[in-house]
């Protein structure tokens, strides 16, 4: 009797814990499964094109701005056509580039701090069934943090991103007047068939 009831007992604990480890298996298949349904890669990408396109209205009104206003000044100079214009519009164009990829970055970042916060949401619930192996609460927690998870992302503030495109014309155009400097204009003469300088001021 003693025997057998212990065999008994020795099954029976041997079956729940073999249908736990069932529950807890197909409980976490269940769970990396709606989590991997709602957060794919397509809505990392779009949440990525999200927060890019949350920066480009203020950071193309910055670029204009900054962009005419260096053109205004060199043509207030008389120098946009020279070789100190032609340098200035390429360091705000490369300026423009470097700008971009920057906030490329800085929008990738958000997603990969976001998408951070998902994985470990999903662990917690994993970790969770796992204790328990309850799978009824397991899979409310799980719907909890899908919904929670799937919250706007919050946008930080773009703050002013250009340099002062203009620095140091005023100054060059002093040194115009007083015949120090010179600025290549790219024009070809005979004597240098490549181009020639004169003062501009």
């Amino acid at each position: 009797m003693g025997k057998g009831s212990a065999g008994r007992e020795a099954r029976r604990a041997r079956q729940e814990e073999e249908a736990r480890v069932k529950r807890v298996s197909d409980g976490t298949r269940a769970i990396r499964g709606m989590f991997d349904q709602k957060f794919n890669q397509s809505y990392w990408d779009a949440e990525q094109a999200k927060q890019k396109a949350s920066y480009m209205d203020d950071f193309t009104t910055q670029w204009e701005t900054a962009r005419k206003g260096l053109e205004a000044a060199l043509m207030r100079q008389g120098i946009y056509d020279s070789t100190e214009g032609v340098t200035r519009m390429a360091a705000a164009r490369k300026q423009y580039k470097d700008k971009d990829e920057m906030l490329n970055q800085q929008a990738l970042s958000t997603i990969q701090a976001a998408k951070g916060k998902t994985i470990a949401a999903q662990d917690n619930v994993i970790g969770q069934l796992r204790s328990s192996s309850d799978l009824n609460a397991a899979n409310a927690a799980a719907a909890q943090q899908l919904a929670f998870q799937s919250q706007p992302i919050p946008y930080s503030p773009l703050g002013s991103v250009f340099t002062d495109f203009t620095a140091g014309l005023a100054e060059q155009a002093q040194q115009e007047r007083q015949g120090t400097n010179r600025y290549n204009l790219g024009i070809s003469t005979w004597a240098n068939p490549n181009r020639y300088t004169r003062n501009v001021g």
